[in-house]
């Protein structure tokens, strides 16, 4: 079994094809989208219909929830409102739909998948440092357990933070001790590296591995100018940050 975990999409469809191509690539078995499929840029509609075409499970994120309701969006800054009013705008009542049934965490044999954290999912709290993490264990039953929301790939294990940024390393996961995996962001990455990235857990062999993969930033960024929203929204996919 090789499961490939993927999150915060956030309506590139450029990242999230060249990454469904990778996962090909690798011979991923299962799949599983931790939520975020929309928001930021062009395409959410058309990355809401790839994502269900996969037939995966998949998990709620917050701007998934946010595009599905009519809240004046209050906390969010002017980027994120901007993009989700979009966002909105263009999804289909279908997909919508879709949206708002996902669950805001699964446990699947060995492991929990969540957007945010297992404390309290529905608040969206980002897990990057040691209380946060400490948060997450105190409410994790499994050995492992993936999440996205920061767009920071970062993995802690039992508590203590493993930092790990390099595209082909597989981490031998200890039997005997629990993680917490973030997998990182196909759409909108924020560590520096401005290439998709997600990862491949694989239960049997008790491994899980960064993957990074390049797309047409370009294409991306011209769509979300075109599209009248900020070109900042542009800038940030070439810079990460």
């Amino acid at each position: 079994m090789k499961v490939a975990v993927f999150s915060d999409i956030h309506s590139n469809l450029e990242a999230l094809e060249a990454v469904l191509e990778d996962m090909e690539s690798q011979f991923v078995t299962h799949r599983m989208c931790l939520g975020d499929i929309v928001g930021y840029s062009a395409d959410p509609s058309q990355c809401v219909k790839e994502v269900k075409a996969l037939d995966c499970s998949a998990i709620k994120g917050n701007h998934d929830e946010e595009a599905t309701c009519d809240s004046t969006l209050d906390g969010y800054n002017d980027l994120a409102k901007e993009s989700l009013f979009y966002s909105r705008e263009h999804l289909e009542q279908s997909e919508k739909e879709y949206l708002n049934t996902l669950p805001y965490e699964l446990k699947l044999s060995n492991s929990t998948f969540v957007h945010s954290c297992l404390c309290h999912p529905e608040n969206w709290m980002y897990v990057l440092s040691y209380r946060e993490a400490s948060l997450n264990f105190e409410n994790q039953t499994t050995p492992v357990a993936f999440c996205g929301h920061t767009h920071y790939p970062l993995i802690f294990e039992n508590n203590t933070p493993l930092r790990a940024y390099h595209t082909v390393k597989k981490i031998r996961l200890n039997k005997r001790r629990r993680y917490l995996i973030n997998v990182g962001s196909v759409g909108q990455p924020r560590d520096g590296d401005n290439r998709s990235c997600y990862g491949i857990y694989d239960p049997d062999e008790s491994f899980f591995e960064f993957r990074r993969v390049e797309y047409d930033i370009e294409k991306t960024a011209d769509k979300i100018v075109r599209a009248g929203l900020s070109p900042i929204l542009a800038a940030r996919l070439r810079a990460a940050m």
